[in-house]
């Protein structure tokens, strides 16, 4: 229903509808009660944010997150927070489950938001372009920033950030490695897989395709994958799966079958989720700054919307690896020999 209808309802100019919902004292009041009983037979409840169309002050900003029960997601979401509320923003979260959402180009026509910031987006640059038209958007993930270089973005380098993973389990005396990752087609997940590659050739160790586990980013993939690799002929002596959650369900798969960790295999994690520190053994992991990838990315679109220009358009975050207890030396190393 829109202020157009009661005004055709009426049989008076939208301006009139508008002057009288603002409660203008000059309109006469047969005109007044006619519009008013045009509001209350056909149930419309204007648009108090209308008010603010030519300047577009609603004060909200929109978040599209796959699933808020994903714990990286939900730090980021809560970096978003910390910045937006500090400068009386507020949010309105859509949670797509990996769905199309119908209702995000109808916030936008509406202009209920004033921007938005997109946890993930599965989608092509003219889907994006069309979804997001006129709308100020800011990416904080890595799946779309290979395919839409015009829209801001903060993410990490997740090649070199797999390529730390590697190198600590090849500096550990690791020869024998596998990865668990996910099959998706993001952007994190290719370049995650990318940089176990790397992190294999620089130490020159051959990448051997049998020990490449791909599911989904997902604590039931993990464990399914684990079980996978525990039917190879060679079981590798370290692990690096590419999120928390993969890694947590390779544990458990792991630990049932009696396989010890790390006495018997090694495993790196990538996230640093919070439960990864309380774990036992307690899990090595490669930490990116979630809540500081929601705060980077609300900054810059409060920047945006403050009609300032940014420093950067795509903004790389470090990554850090979090040594724990998960991970072991080998002992050929310890006795000072070589490998046979």
């Amino acid at each position: 229903m829109k202020m157009r209808d009661v005004a055709k309802y009426a049989g008076v100019s939208v301006a009139t509808v508008s002057r009288v919902l603002k409660g203008d004292d000059n309109v006469r009041q047969l005109t007044k009660e006619k519009v008013l009983k045009a509001v209350e037979e056909l149930n419309y409840v204007p648009n108090t944010l209308a008010r603010n169309l030519s300047n577009m002050q609603s004060k909200k900003i929109l978040v599209v997150v796959p699933r808020v029960s994903n714990a990286v997601f939900s730090s980021i979401y809560h970096g978003i927070q910390n910045v937006v509320n500090e400068k009386g923003y507020q949010v309105i979260l859509i949670e797509t489950f990996n769905r199309r959402d119908s209702s995000v180009p109808e916030l936008i026509r509406d202009r209920t938001v004033e921007g938005a910031i997109l946890l993930s987006a599965m989608m092509s640059e003219e889907e994006f372009a069309e979804k997001f038209k006129g709308l100020p958007v800011v990416l904080a993930t890595d799946n779309l920033r290979e395919r839409i270089q015009s829209t801001p973005s903060v993410s990490i380098d997740n090649v070199l950030a797999a390529e730390k993973a590697v190198h600590y389990l090849a500096n550990l005396g690791h020869r024998c490695i596998a990865f668990l990752g996910s099959r998706s087609d993001s952007i994190g997940a290719r370049e995650r897989l990318e940089g176990y590659k790397n992190g294999l050739h620089q130490h020159g160790l051959k990448v051997d395709e049998s020990l490449i586990f791909e599911g989904e980013w997902s604590l039931e993939s993990g464990y399914h994958l684990a079980n996978q690799m525990l039917f190879q002929k060679k079981l590798p002596t370290a692990i690096f799966a590419a999120s928390d959650n993969l890694a947590i369900g390779a544990i458990s798969a792991l630990s049932e079958q009696g396989v010890r960790i790390p006495e018997d295999i090694s495993i790196v994690g990538f996230d640093n989720i919070a439960v990864s520190e309380y774990l036992t053994p307690a899990l090595t992991t490669i930490e990116q700054p979630s809540v500081q990838i929601g705060e980077k990315a609300a900054d810059m679109l409060l920047t945006i919307l403050d009609h300032q220009l940014l420093e950067q358009m795509h903004v790389e975050l470090n990554s850090k690896l979090i040594i724990r207890n998960s991970c072991r030396r080998m002992k050929y190393l310890e006795r000072g020999d070589e490998p046979k």
